[in-house]
């Protein structure tokens, strides 16, 4: 066996989990984006132009988050790096992951017109609330880059 083996093969599996994740959450604001279009097709075929430019603004917002997302550093340490991450920062990347899906859930619901409490669906001719949906989208990028930040350290 080869020195120091062993920890590039930790390493390389961390940075191949935290691909997977970011892989996952980008999948996820893929569908939203997807689900917004639909709304603003709905909203330009009834003349809402308003509605249809601020849908494209939420869409630019949305691809930012999901480009940053992709192109993150991989990884929570880099290559034959002797330092190990501990038990606890890895606890902490995982609630951070495991919070930016549940923003991600509550931006899907906001650009659905769900109610959050009881999962149905509101009325189809109930408007989009762009400024509570773009609230998700900075949620979601001080959460990313506070996530960048750890792994950083």
């Amino acid at each position: 066996m080869l020195p120091g083996y062993n920890s590039y093969l930790e390493s390389e599996n961390r940075r191949q989990e935290d691909r997977k994740a970011r892989e996952y959450l980008s999948e996820r604001l893929q569908e939203c984006k997807a689900d917004l279009q639909s709304y603003v097709k709905g909203r330009l075929a009834a003349g809402d132009l308003d509605s249809v430019l601020a849908g494209e603004k939420l869409r630019e917002q949305i691809n930012h988050i999901q480009s940053k997302t992709l192109a993150a550093f991989e990884g929570y340490s880099a290559k034959f790096e002797s330092r190990k991450i501990d038990a606890e920062v890895l606890k902490r990347i995982a609630d951070f992951d495991s919070d930016l899906v549940a923003v991600v859930d509550r931006l899907q619901q906001q650009i659905l017109r769900r109610d959050t409490a009881h999962q149905e669906v509101v009325s189809a001719t109930t408007k989009l609330d762009f400024d509570k949906a773009s609230q998700w989208v900075s949620m979601y990028l001080d959460r990313f880059d506070k996530r960048n930040q750890l792994l950083a350290k």
